[in-house]
C-alpha cells in the first residue's frame, strides 16, 4: 500500500490477529487502520508531553496529558473494536493460531464451514478439528509444519471430515512475526460439482449422456496406445440412422429426442462391456471396439457380429407416444492396420464405408477398403461437376412414348432426365442418387420439370406428360404451391399431367399421400411407378390416391419361365381393373413381350421396342405421326 508506515504498535497487534500488511487490500480497512497508526502517533506524542509535564512539574501539564490519555485509550478502543468487527464478518474462514498449533480464534464462518462451536474450540489443537477424510493424506501434517517453522503454507484441495459430513476446502496459513499464524479455509464443495459438470458437459453428449465427438477422439487415442502395447487392434463402427429425419418431420423432435435416448441405449445393449460408444451429432453414432484380435479373418467375423447385434436392436420398432416409429441403421467399419494411423484417419475411413452401407438400401454394414476412397473421390467430383451443370444446357429432358397396346396409338410421354456431361453421357441412375445425396434433386427437379411443362404445351391433342418425383420432392415445404405457380407460368393444363412415384416411397412417408392427393385435386393424374418391385404391398392400391398402375418390367422378363409369376402378374391385373385403375407394361422390347402385357389385361405400354427416349423435337414429330 502506498500509506505511510503504520505505528510498531499497530503492527503487533496486528501480527497477533493473523494480520499483515500485505493482506490488507481493502481501502477503507486500510484507511481504518492508518486512524489508528496515527492515534498511536498521538499517543506517543502524548507520553512525550507528559514526561515533559513530569520534568517541569507542572500540574496544568499533566492535566492536559491525562485528558489526552483518555481520548487515546477510547479512540485505541474503537478501532480494536472495529477490527474485530471485520475479523467477524469476513466472507472467508479464518482461524487464529498460536505458535503450538492451539486454536486462539476462529470466526463464525469458519466455525460454519467445519461445524464447530467458537467456545469449545478455543486452546484446542487445530489437528482436532482439521481431518482430512483420506488418513493417508499429509495435508495436516503439512500445516502443523509450517506452523512450527513460521513458514507460508497452501492447500487448494482437500476433502475434510466435519461434524455434517465431508467438504473440499481450500487452506492458507500465513505465519505471523509474533509467532503462530492466521489459517485461512475456504468451502469450495461447489465450485468443484460446478466444475466437475462443466467437464462433463464438455465430453458427453448432453442427450443421450454419451461420449461426444472431443471425448471419443482421446478414447481412440488411448485404444491406439493400448493396442501397440498388448499386440491387438482396435475396430470403429460409424452409425447412422436411416429414416430419422422422417420421425424429426412426422411426429416432432421431441419425439426423435426419445427416440435417440432409446437408440442410444439399444446400441449400448449390443455392445460388449470393452467398447466404446459415443453420440457425434444428431443421428449419428460410433462404437469403438478394443481388444480384438489382428487375425483379419477372426477380426472381421467378431465385428461382423457385434454391428449385426447393433442392426438388428435398431430395428426393432420404437414406441414413442403409443405411436410406432421405425428407423435402420447403416455401418461402416474400420480397422487399425499395421502402421500407425490416428482417430481422424479411423473416423474418416469409417464414414466412407458407412456411405458404402447406405448406398445399399440401409439395414447394413460395410467394411472399409482402399477402393471406397476413389469411389468417393469420384461422388464428389460428378457433385461439383452437376453443381456447375445445373443452369447449363448439359442436362436434358428425352420423351418416351407410351402407347395402347390394341393399337400404336400414343397417349403420352414419359419425360427422362439426361446429362451429357464433357467426358460423355453419364446415366440418370447415377446422376440423380448424387443430386439426392447433395441435397440437388429439388433444384435440378424443378428445372425439368418446368422444361417438360412446356413440352406439354407442344404437345397435340390431350397427350399427356408422365413425371417423375422423388419422396423427397413431393415431401418438400412448398411443393404444391411451387407446382400452382410453374402450372400458371407455362400455361400447362394440369389434367394432361401424370406423376409417378414408387410405391415404397409412398407407403413409407404419410404426408406423400396427402401431397398426392392435393395435386389429384388439380387434375393431375398420379401413377404408382415400378409396381411389385422391392417392398410390394397391396395395401397401396387401397390407400393411395391412384388412377395408373405402371407394372414392373421384371414381371415380363420372368414370366416366360416361372408360371408363378405369371400367375401373380394376372392377379395384380385384374385387381387393377377392379378398382378402376388402368395397367402400364414397362420395359416391351420385343413381341412376345407385348402380346404376353396385352394378354394379361395391360392397356397400355412402355418400352424400346414401342420407342426409345428421344429429343424433344424427335417425340414432337413422333406425337404427330402416331395421334
Amino acid at each position: 500500500m502506498n500509506a505511510s508506515p503504520w505505528h510498531r504498535t499497530l503492527l503487533r497487534q496486528m501480527a497477533r490477529t493473523g494480520l499483515i500488511p500485505d493482506d490488507v487490500t481493502d481501502e477503507r480497512f486500510a484507511a481504518l487502520l492508518q486512524r489508528v497508526s496515527l492515534s498511536y502517533d498521538d499517543a506517543d506524542k502524548q507520553r512525550y508531553l507528559h514526561d515533559r509535564a513530569f520534568s517541569l512539574a507542572s500540574q496544568e501539564m499533566q492535566d492536559l496529558y491525562d485528558r489526552l490519555q483518555e481520548a487515546s485509550q477510547s479512540e485505541a478502543t474503537v478501532q480494536r473494536d472495529r477490527l474485530k468487527a471485520v475479523f467477524d464478518t469476513a466472507a472467508t474462514g479464518l482461524i487464529v493460531l498460536e505458535d503450538n498449533g492451539q486454536i486462539f480464534d476462529l470466526n463464525p464462518v469458519a466455525e460454519m464451514i467445519l461445524g464447530l462451536d467458537h467456545d469449545t474450540q478455543v486452546a484446542e489443537p487445530i489437528g482436532s478439528v482439521l481431518v482430512t477424510a483420506d488418513p493417508e493424506d499429509p495435508s495436516t501434517v503439512d500445516l502443523q509444519h509450517a506452523i512450527a517453522t513460521g513458514e507460508n503454507w497452501r492447500c487448494s484441495d482437500v476433502l475434510l471430515m466435519t461434524r455434517t459430513g465431508t467438504l473440499s476446502a481450500s487452506l492458507l496459513f500465513r505465519p505471523m512475526a509474533s509467532g503462530g499464524g492466521v489459517l485461512a479455509i475456504e468451502d469450495i464443495t461447489e465450485r468443484k460439482k460446478a466444475q466437475a459438470e462443466l467437464i462433463w458437459r464438455a465430453n458427453h453428449d448432453s442427450l443421450t449422456g454419451l461420449q461426444n465427438r472431443a471425448s471419443l477422439v482421446d478414447q481412440i487415442n488411448r485404444g491406439l496406445q493400448r493396442a501397440r502395447r498388448y499386440g491387438t487392434s482396435v475396430a470403429v463402427l460409424f452409425i447412422d440412422l436411416d429414416r430419422f429425419k422422417r420421425v424429426n418431420d412426422t411426429l416432432g423432435h421431441a419425439a426423435g429426442d426419445v427416440l435417440l435416448v432409446e437408440c442410444a441405449r439399444r446400441i449400448g445393449s449390443a455392445i460388449r462391456e470393452v467398447d466404446t460408444i459415443a453420440r457425434i451429432g444428431g443421428d449419428e453414432f460410433v462404437v469403438l471396439c478394443e481388444n480384438l484380435t489382428t487375425d483379419s479373418a477372426a477380426r472381421e467375423r467378431d465385428t461382423r457380429e457385434i454391428a449385426t447385434r447393433i442392426i438388428k436392436a435398431v430395428d426393432e420398432p420404437f414406441m414413442l407416444d403409443g405411436t410406432p416409429a421405425y428407423v435402420e441403421a447403416s455401418i461402416g467399419i474400420t480397422f487399425s492396420q499395421g502402421s500407425p494411423v490416428g482417430p481422424d484417419t479411423l473416423l474418416r475411413d469409417a464414414d466412407i464405408a458407412l456411405y458404402e452401407a447406405k448406398q445399399s438400401g440401409g439395414s447394413a454394414l460395410a467394411f472399409y477398403d482402399d477402393s471406397m476412397i476413389d469411389r468417393m473421390q469420384y461422388a464428389l467430383e460428378l457433385e461439383r461437376q452437376l453443381r456447375r451443370a445445373l443452369p447449363t444446357d448439359e442436362l436434358w429432358m428425352a420423351y418416351q412414348p407410351i402407347l395402347a397396346l390394341d393399337g400404336d396409338n400414343v397417349i403420352g410421354y414419359e419425360a427422362l432426365a439426361r446429362w451429357n456431361s464433357p467426358q460423355g453421357p453419364i446415366g440418370p441412375e447415377e446422376f440423380i442418387a448424387t443430386a439426392e445425396t447433395a441435397g440437388l434433386l429439388n433444384d435440378l427437379g424443378r428445372r425439368l420439370i418446368r422444361r417438360s411443362l412446356h413440352f406439354l404445351n407442344d404437345l397435340p391433342g390431350d397427350l399427356r406428360l408422365f413425371i417423375n418425383m422423388s419422396p423427397s420432392q413431393i415431401a418438400a415445404d412448398g411443393i404444391i404451391e411451387w407446382f400452382d405457380e410453374a402450372l400458371e407460368d407455362t400455361g400447362a393444363d394440369p389434367r394432361r399431367l401424370v406423376i409417378e412415384i414408387t410405391e415404397t416411397a409412398a407407403l413409407a412417408d404419410f404426408r406423400i399421400g396427402q401431397r398426392l392427393a392435393e395435386f389429384q385435386s388439380r387434375g393431375i393424374a398420379i401413377a404408382l411407378d415400378d409396381f411389385g418391385s422391392g417392398h410390394s404391398s397391396l395395401s397401396s392400391l387401397r390407400t393411395l390416391p391412384l388412377n395408373l398402375i405402371k407394372l414392373d418390367r421384371s414381371f415380363l422378363n420372368s414370366t416366360v419361365d416361372d408360371p408363378r409369376a405369371e400367375s401373380l402378374a394376372r392377379m395384380l391385373c385384374d385387381l387393377g381393373h377392379a378398382l378402376g385403375i388402368s395397367i402400364i407394361a414397362e420395359g416391351i422390347e420385343d413381341d412376345d413381350q407385348r402380346r404376353f402385357a396385352q394378354d394379361m389385361g395391360c392397356q397400355y405400354g412402355q418400352g424400346i421396342l414401342l420407342g426409345p427416349p428421344t429429343t424433344a423435337d424427335q417425340a414432337l414429330e413422333h406425337a404427330a405421326r402416331h395421334v
